[in-house]
């Protein structure tokens, strides 16, 4: 399903890569390593979730993507107001995967992400949440996904901010 995603021209992120929710589930046994070869080939950027019972992607696998140069966003993934203080701990997953600020994708100026995402895909930035989620499911959500986007990164701000001044 991830591969078949990543092919898709109307996917740019790959969220919850693994799915899993540390205590309660282990994540997906994925061929990680195809996997970012494929998300590099397509330009596909695959998101570092900062929920603490998430922390998906792992920070090995994080490294393993940026080496590859993939992107990746840091995302709190926030469904409060309070969630977006766990901004810290996806930052700390960056830097654990030893990310400079270059290959975070959300520490750029938003003219820069809108330049990247027109360069790599032409449609707007979006998260396809494979955990559990069929396509068909995802593609009914897209539209208010799409509505969120601009909010979705005014939020992140901070996450750039931090990551801008942090000595990696």
């Amino acid at each position: 399903r991830i591969l078949g995603a990543l092919d898709n021209p109307h996917v740019d992120c790959i969220g919850h890569l693994t799915g899993r929710r540390l205590l309660k589930r282990p994540g997906a046994d994925l061929d990680i390593e195809r996997v970012v070869e494929r998300a590099a080939e397509t330009g596909t950027a695959l998101e570092i979730n900062s929920q603490p019972d998430r922390l998906d992607m792992r920070d090995t696998h994080a490294r393993l993507a940026g080496e590859a140069g993939v992107r990746i966003p840091v995302n709190t993934d926030a469904h409060s107001v309070g969630a977006l203080g766990h901004a810290e701990l996806g930052v700390a997953q960056a830097r654990r995967a030893w990310l400079s600020k270059e290959q975070i994708l959300n520490t750029r100026t938003w003219a820069q992400i809108s330049k990247l995402r027109h360069d790599c895909r032409q449609v707007s930035l979006r998260c396809c949440r494979l955990a559990g989620v069929g396509m068909r499911a995802w593609a009914s959500t897209a539209r208010a996904a799409v509505r969120l986007s601009d909010a979705v990164f005014c939020t992140l701000a901070s996450i750039a901010s931090a990551m801008r001044n942090a000595s990696v």
